[in-house]
């Protein structure tokens, strides 16, 4: 049943194809599309997604809903998970039979992440169909099938960009915190609140990317000093991280196809930092956000799987900023095949990556 996700890709690609003829109306097709896409990774079946085992050993390690009241640090430390997963799992298994109670709660995440990253879509694209292809072919596939916390929780982060613009602190915080009790990750994206949304100083941003490459080189640790200092809940994950790469051998390639695009695309991008910001209100904030992502990665080298967590958390601004090709480049098909030919090479990432098992429904 591998063959279903081509199809859905497939669906998403003739969007793109037909997508001037149905743009007036294009929220009616990000909506059924929605709900299409609700539908498959609400109701996937078991083992599906590689990480369904450790979900289900959160959701088994949850305590009693009563246990909130009466043990409240406790309830809270039954699992290195997030307090939310935590929280909804002893709801889910207070109201609904057990196994039932686990379907609903995948399935809530699922309406969550999906309905939250389709309006982010709606409101910050307008090559809607164009960002909805990169959606389904990579994060779709890799947070509402496979990381299902960090999936909604890069989804309500991405609420928390209209209030960058609008420089509202007290609403970008909120979601922010809202965000981070979803996947710790998620708090990565709250120092983007203090730069400039209106222009770009390229050499600053070059060398947000250059120094922490050479930092890698010369076998600089950040980790090693990070691991020196309390940081609550920050500190438990490192060490969570350290012990998963010492026993797994977790590895990342430092120039994979992925983060060259990436510099290509900054690059291509940075040259027209002066138009950037009359095309899209969110064209610097984007771009800074993929260029930072790329620092990150190599800054977190040395403890791989934290690199790579960070560095998938930031890069959901390639939805929204991969189609601003198409403002710059001339005739418009090309950019558009460009696109469209690079959501296909993330969606063959994935499926060499292994992380995509024969589709079930869970019932």
């Amino acid at each position: 049943m591998i063959t279903f996700y081509y199809l859905l890709v497939l669906a998403a690609l003739v969007l793109c194809l037909a997508g001037e003829q149905i743009r007036v109306n294009r929220w009616i097709w990000l909506l059924l599309m929605g709900i299409g896409l609700v539908l498959i990774a609400g109701l996937k079946g078991r083992n599906v997604s590689v990480d369904d085992h450790v979900f289900m050993d959160f959701y088994r390690n949850a305590m009693p809903l009563y246990m909130l009241i009466l043990q409240p640090g406790a309830f809270f430390q039954a699992d290195s998970v997030e307090p939310t997963f935590l929280l909804f799992s002893s709801l889910m298994k207070f109201i609904f039979p057990y196994d039932t109670g686990y379907s609903i709660l995948i399935f809530l995440f699922a309406l969550g992440a999906v309905s939250l990253k389709l309006k982010a879509i709606h409101d910050y694209s307008e090559f809607a169909f164009f960002s909805l292809l990169i959606y389904v072919c990579d994060y779709f596939l890799l947070h509402e099938i496979v990381q299902v916390r960090a999936g909604l929780a890069a989804a309500i982060a991405m609420m928390s960009f209209r209030y960058i613009i609008s420089r509202d602190l007290g609403k970008f915080a909120a979601v922010i915190l809202l965000a981070t009790l979803f996947h710790y990750s998620a708090i990565i994206f709250f120092p983007f609140y203090f730069l400039s949304t209106k222009s770009i100083n390229p050499l600053t941003y070059m060398a947000v990317i250059v120094v922490p490459y050479l930092m890698m080189k010369a076998g600089v640790d950040p980790i090693t000093l990070l691991s020196k200092y309390d940081l609550g809940v920050y500190s438990e994950k490192i060490r969570i991280y350290q012990a998963e790469q010492f026993y797994k051998g977790f590895k990342i390639n430092e120039m994979n196809a992925t983060l060259l695009f990436q510099l290509l695309l900054s690059g291509f991008l940075l040259y027209y930092r002066r138009e950037l910001p009359d095309k899209s209100p969110y064209g610097i904030l984007f771009l800074k956000i993929n260029m930072v992502s790329v620092g990150v990665f190599y800054l977190f080298m040395p403890l791989a799987v934290f690199a790579f967590r960070l560095w998938e958390m930031l890069n959901v601004v390639l939805i929204f900023l991969i189609p601003q090709l198409i403002y710059f480049i001339k005739p418009r098909w090309l950019p558009e095949l460009i696109t469209v030919l690079v959501a296909l090479a993330l969606f063959g990432n994935i499926v060499m990556q292994g992380y995509l098992r024969p589709y079930t429904l869970v019932f």
